[in-house]
């Protein structure tokens, strides 16, 4: 069980969420070509072709997940 859980606790997750906070509005604007926006628990947002550094950042964090949107 403890594996499953784990599974459930990913650092990073690459599918995107379907409500966006109102701050992600000025990004789409300004990259109008990038799909997905990578935002951190303390709302760093990194592009798509950022999710390495995304889930390196999260992880520093300590808790909280890295969302996809």
């Amino acid at each position: 069980m403890a594996k499953d859980k784990e599974k459930n606790e990913a650092p990073a997750s690459q599918e995107p969420k379907k409500e966006e906070p109102a701050f992600l509005e000025q990004y789409r604007k300004c990259y109008p070509t990038n799909k997905k926006f990578y935002v951190t628990s303390d709302n760093l947002v990194f592009l798509e072709s950022e999710f390495k550094k995304a889930a390196a950042h999260q992880a520093t964090l300590g808790s909280g997940e890295l969302i996809t949107y």
